[in-house]
């Protein structure tokens, strides 16, 4: 089982900086799992598998997918346009499979869902 799961690495850092100040030789209060995981992260910080030990140690921001916010919008608006229109689930299903590379009916509502008040408040707007 891999440390990262238990806690968030932050928390690994302080215990490992608190346990490396107790330290005595030849007695070490230090734990395997702790000592494992710092020597794991200076290992791929060491061999540049990760650039930073920022990374190294899981503390760097996630790369996101670029443009799916923006994306996940205009699905949103095609949808709400054509739900609007009184299309059923599966024939909104069929027009967008066209246009989008996931339009399983899970996504299609869980985005629908996520930008139905915007979307609702935006033509209230455009009504007044």
């Amino acid at each position: 089982m891999s440390l990262r799961r238990d806690k968030h690495p932050r928390y690994k850092i302080k215990a490992l900086r608190k346990q490396l100040r107790k330290l005595s030789f030849p007695t070490s209060p230090i734990s395997v799992n702790l000592a494992r995981f710092a020597a794991d992260a200076f290992d791929k910080y060491l061999t540049a598998e990760c650039p930073t030990l920022d990374a190294a140690f899981g503390l760097s921001k996630k790369r996101g997918v670029p443009g799916w916010p923006k994306m996940r919008l205009k699905m949103a608006k095609d949808i709400y346009r054509l739900r609007k229109a009184g299309k059923s689930w599966s024939k909104v299903q069929d027009e967008l499979s066209s246009s989008y590379s996931d339009t399983d009916l899970g996504t299609l509502k869980r985005t629908y869902k996520e930008f139905r008040v915007h979307l609702m408040s935006k033509s209230v707007i455009d009504l007044l």
